[in-house]
């Protein structure tokens, strides 16, 4: 059965954290075509694209936060070669999948837009159309400004979710949060301890650092 593309949104700061879920990943037993964006690239004078095996690399000059993984498929998506039929099931690089992971998310075929409940993070399961269609909505997110970087993930609270809202799709969990709180833990050895998030639906784990009464929240630090 084949698999929908994962979509990973990264920054250039964050490489640790991605290499502990595409870690995780390659303990699969199956085979995912993977986008990795990673914002942040302040001094690339556009977007930079590679490949390596069946990971394509997407570094891009700007920083929109939740949204950059988006906007960025969106204005490659003609040199990506990505049309209406692909569909992205979108991460954050702070996450980490279990081994049932694959079993999880063969349940959501055919991949039609989906998301995993409310607060989301925006996890869940995109249709290329579904981003085409509200195209103008997500590039008004976007971020070119270092400076501006702050405000930008204030006001992404307020668009958490905003294409599943967009687009009316349906929700995996409706009438109680998608996670479970496991604990905290100090997970990339940064000094701040992150609230680990269980996604039962997907066999998969956010390591959150921005929650109620969390250090990072309280020393406003850049940090997803």
């Amino acid at each position: 059965m084949e698999l929908p593309n994962l979509l990973i949104n990264s920054h250039i700061n964050n490489s640790n954290a991605l290499h502990l879920l595409l870690d995780s990943i390659n303990l699969l037993e199956g085979a995912f075509n993977i986008y990795i964006v990673i914002g942040g690239c302040y001094d690339l004078p556009s977007y930079h694209i590679s490949q390596r095996e069946n990971q394509t690399i997407i570094k891009a000059n700007h920083n929109s936060i939740d949204f950059t993984a988006f906007i960025s498929i969106l204005e490659c998506k003609d040199i990506l070669n990505i049309n209406d039929n692909h569909s992205f099931l979108y991460l954050h690089d702070t996450c980490k999948v279990g081994l049932e992971f694959i079993n999880k998310l063969k349940k959501y075929t055919p991949y039609n837009t989906i998301g995993i409940g409310h607060p989301s993070m925006n996890i869940g399961i995109y249709e290329m159309k579904t981003l085409k269609q509200f195209e103008r909505n997500i590039l008004e997110l976007k971020n070119n400004d270092p400076l501006k970087e702050l405000y930008f993930k204030n006001h992404g609270f307020n668009v958490e979710g905003l294409i599943f809202y967009l687009s009316r799709c349906p929700l995996i969990i409706n009438n109680k949060a998608p996670y479970e709180v496991k604990g905290y833990e100090d997970i990339y050895n940064t000094g701040y301890k992150r609230r680990i998030d269980y996604i039962e639906c997907l066999d998969l784990y956010k390591f959150k650092a921005n929650y109620p009464n969390s250090e990072r929240n309280d020393k406003n630090k850049l940090s997803l």
